[in-house]
């Protein structure tokens, strides 16, 4: 997926090593949509998905739940929406990034 627009211009507004910096950071530190579908198919019924994507509270409750069938019901559904999430993922760690860089000035 290609990167936004709005990433652009907050990158557009840092310096050349500060640029550098910021993609640097953001290739380690984004998601893929690939694995974030095999986590969810394979380790849903625990919710790894749900740890893979930062959420802590939902991956604890989903651990809590693992003796039931509602764990897995979500994972099947977060399989199916995982580009959305990833995306949302995605924009939500450039976003961190830029700000931090900004902090650190």
């Amino acid at each position: 997926m290609a990167i936004e627009t709005w990433i652009l211009d907050g990158v557009k507004e840092l310096e050349d090593n500060e640029k550098g910096y910021f993609f640097i950071q953001f290739q380690s530190e984004k998601r893929t949509v690939t694995a974030g579908v095999l986590i969810s198919l394979l380790f849903g019924w625990f919710g790894l998905q749900k740890f893979y994507l930062g959420d802590l509270k939902g991956g604890v409750l989903s651990i809590l739940f693992s003796w039931t069938f509602i764990p897995f019901v979500l994972a099947l559904i977060d399989a199916t929406q995982m580009d959305k999430l990833i995306h949302d993922y995605n924009c939500f760690i450039a976003e961190q990034i830029i700000e931090d860089i900004k902090y650190l000035r």
